[in-house]
């Protein structure tokens, strides 16, 4: 079982490296932060080897419970942090050029569904138990008595959040998603247009609805509420390039699919798009925030 909890202190230090990639999956789904995962993943090690005991029977198990309990808590204490957060909060990108340490840039690729920037964006809308359910029963198939042990509930109550999980996930997720291909195609087309700054050529690859989202934490200049719109939203992202004209434009991949990192007025910013099957551009998610961006 999962809460197995005797001491890995017999565990070789490669083995748990060998780990690390699976329990950093775990982490970053359910924090939304690359930098906290890496953390609590280490911190899930530090514990482990000043636990008394033998050897667990799965290291990979008793690993997961850690790691599972550790990012429930931080998700927790987080709630309360980002009431807090100047302007919109959003999850740290995952660079494929500069991922976390030990983390392959393919298994990204690979896991791209459970892993792309708008998929964590939507995880955002669950509660810290129904998220480490979903995580854990979705990206990762543990099963229910397996999710029961590991985060101190029942077997009925994993059931429960799992399914209040998938109903609101459902309700912002769209039906159809383009492939990898087309998403980087609409993603540099829409970038192009936002350079050119015509309005109405960027408003025609906006859906009706779309969002521009800013997050820079009050660090750097940057709208503190969503601008939400075609109309305003295309009239918000040309009046920031004629204030800020882009100085450079560098394509990149970001949690496996394409987005472009984008230097205005000697600042770094991560555009990630959420591109519809439609070809349009539902929500443009820029990341200014220095804290959560990689070194340049």
């Amino acid at each position: 079982m999962m809460g197995q909890m005797s001491s890995p202190a017999a565990l070789p230090a490669e083995d748990f490296e060998a780990l690390r990639p699976f329990l950093f999956g775990i982490a970053y789904r359910m924090t939304g932060s690359a930098a906290d995962a890496e953390d609590i993943v280490q911190e899930s090690w530090i514990r482990a080897r000043r636990a008394p005991g033998p050897g667990p029977a799965s290291p990979r198990a008793y690993f997961a419970t850690i790691v599972s309990r550790l990012s429930l808590d931080h998700l927790r204490s987080a709630r309360v942090q980002r009431e807090q957060y100047i302007g919109p909060w959003l999850p740290e990108p995952i660079l494929s050029s500069r991922p976390p340490q030990g983390i392959d840039p393919q298994a990204i690729a690979d896991a791209r569904e459970t892993l792309s920037f708008g998929f964590m964006v939507l995880l955002e809308r669950l509660s810290p138990l129904e998220r480490a359910v979903f995580v854990l029963h979705e990206a990762f198939d543990f099963r229910h008595a397996e999710i029961a042990d590991a985060l101190e509930i029942t077997d009925a109550g994993s059931r429960q959040h799992l399914r209040r999980a998938r109903k609101r996930l459902a309700e912002g997720r769209p039906r159809f998603r383009p492939s990898p291909e087309q998403h980087a195609a609409v993603t540099r087309r829409f970038l192009e247009a936002v350079g050119s700054g015509d309005v109405s050529h960027i408003a025609s690859m906006l859906a009706e609805d779309a969002a521009v989202v800013t997050d820079s934490g009050g660090k750097v200049p940057a709208a503190l509420n969503a601008v939400r719109g075609r109309m305003a939203a295309a009239r918000l992202l040309v009046g920031i390039r004629n204030k800020l004209p882009p100085e450079r434009v560098e394509f990149v991949t970001v949690n496996g699919l394409a987005a472009a990192i984008v230097w205005q007025g000697g600042i770094r910013s991560v555009f990630v798009a959420d591109t519809g099957a439609d070809g349009l551009v539902h929500a443009l998610w820029v990341l200014r925030n220095p804290e959560k961006l990689p070194p340049a």
